[in-house]
């Protein structure tokens, strides 16, 4: 059995190795546990950035660094305020830098950060169950009868990643 230390050591030199060789994220898929704490530790303390590795997916403004942001603002490098009318993933409804969403998120992350829609996950069970209810309530009013295809059409809640790598679809 090789010590986990030794496999560790190896595993960052191979890592290294393979930098200009793969993506970053087959970079950390190949990465151990303590390799991948390691370059988290370095990305949340880097100070200078290089768009030169970033994929040209969009025409970025040069002169706009964002570095943090409060509710729908965000700043730059410079200190220039902005209104996020662009948003992400989550912050489209939820904000920057919301202290609740900050706590529940660290709780959930020392669990699951998460997994593939291939496996049952019970936060998303409970969610499409309260979109469910929630849509049967807004939909139908209590005197109208419902067709068996309405019914079934609100039995089930549509998932959809339409990521650039792995578009998923999920009804």
């Amino acid at each position: 059995m090789i010590p986990a230390s030794t496999l560790a050591s190896i595993t960052a030199r191979a890592a290294a190795r393979a930098v200009s060789k793969a993506p970053r994220r087959a970079l950390l898929a190949a990465a151990t546990v303590a390799s991948r704490t390691q370059f988290a530790r370095h990305q949340s303390t880097a100070t200078t950035t290089s768009p030169a590795h970033l994929i040209p997916l969009y025409g970025r403004p040069e002169d706009v660094v964002l570095t943090h942001g409060k509710g729908a603002l965000l700043w730059d490098s410079k200190g220039r305020e902005y209104i996020d009318l662009t948003a992400g993933i989550a912050v489209c409804s939820l904000g920057h830098a919301d202290a609740q969403v900050a706590e529940v998120l660290a709780d959930q992350a020392s669990k699951l950060v998460h997994v593939s829609n291939l496996f049952r996950n019970p936060w998303a069970e409970q969610l499409a169950d309260q979109l469910v209810e929630s849509a049967k309530r807004d939909y139908l009013p209590e005197s109208e009868q419902v067709t068996l295809e309405e019914g079934n059409a609100l039995s089930s809640v549509f998932f959809c990643n339409s990521g650039f790598d792995n578009p998923t679809t999920v009804t």
